[in-house]
């Protein structure tokens, strides 16, 4: 089940295209049912690795946490370690992207999904489009982008390859 382009909206100079996707969800010997998802997505420098920032959502993701089975890239901060999961093919670019600011930035909302790479930026929520969602959305994408250290716009001088 593909992506479904929504709906593009232009936000001064960033042009935003919203998606939707529903996905089955195996579950060992079944298939539970579907989840859908909303992504909100900006272009950004195709040289970029991929970074995936996911909230550690259920009971068992922060009972394993909490017991030491931590999985993805630690940071700093343990409060956002505790609320995601950060997985990357480049830690030091991860580590430069995921600046002290962006961390307090995403902790404001923490059932959002994070993604940048393959060119774009996105902002995942789990559930339907919901037209009442779509302006913070926007705004959230367009503030993440903005706490983006410059010098990661122009990553193809010198940073470490995957």
């Amino acid at each position: 089940m593909g992506d479904k382009l929504k709906r593009t909206i232009e936000h001064g100079q960033h042009v935003i295209k919203l998606y939707e996707r529903s996905t089955l969800v195996w579950l060992g010997s079944f298939v539970a049912p579907v989840v859908t998802e909303v992504y909100y997505a900006m272009p950004a420098p195709d040289e970029w690795p991929k970074v995936q920032v996911r909230a550690r959502r259920g009971i068992l993701a922060r009972y394993n946490y909490k017991r030491g089975r931590r999985r993805g890239l630690m940071l700093d901060d343990e409060n956002f370690n505790q609320a995601f999961k950060v997985t990357t093919s480049n830690e030091d670019f991860a580590i430069m992207l995921l600046s002290p600011a962006v961390q307090e930035y995403m902790l404001r909302k923490r059932t959002v999904d994070w993604s940048v790479g393959e060119g774009t930026i996105k902002l995942w929520y789990r559930g339907s489009l919901k037209k009442s969602r779509i302006k913070r959305a926007v705004e959230r994408l367009v503030g993440f982008h903005e706490l983006i250290a410059e010098e990661l716009f122009d990553y193809t001088k010198g940073y470490p390859s995957p």
